[in-house]
């Protein structure tokens, strides 16, 4: 996100828009996927899963949130607190919509592979 490649509503732009080929958001949400049906697969409970994907999403939101917002906190962008909504818009426009879900699809995945293997 922070290299400009997730871009919120980033499927209605043009590649050629940022500079970027349509390539790297499927590497990027086929990377993702991967990864949350090997932490599924890890854990090797379901319940448990689904629970951290959740912690990890509240908390990757919450991280790139302070990171958007900083320089309103440290006083550097003037007048105070113009960043704070356009940053809350950001984040859950680049993070809901599409990355939710194949991450879910990813951990249900991963849980049912998990279980039907061992």
């Amino acid at each position: 996100m922070f290299q400009g490649l997730l871009l919120p509503n980033a499927s209605e732009l043009s590649p050629e828009t940022f500079g970027s080929s349509s390539l790297l958001f499927w590497l990027f949400y086929i990377g993702s996927f991967a990864i949350c049906v090997l932490a599924a697969m890890v854990i090797f409970d379901f319940g448990q899963s689904i629970i951290s994907l959740f912690f990890a999403f509240l908390l990757n939101a919450l991280i790139i949130l302070v990171v958007l917002v900083l320089p309103d906190l440290l006083g550097i962008v003037q007048p105070s607190g113009v960043l704070l909504q356009p940053s809350v818009t950001f984040v859950f426009d680049a993070l809901i919509p599409v990355s939710l879900f194949i991450d879910l699809a990813g951990t249900i995945a991963g849980s049912a592979i998990a279980e039907r293997l061992f």
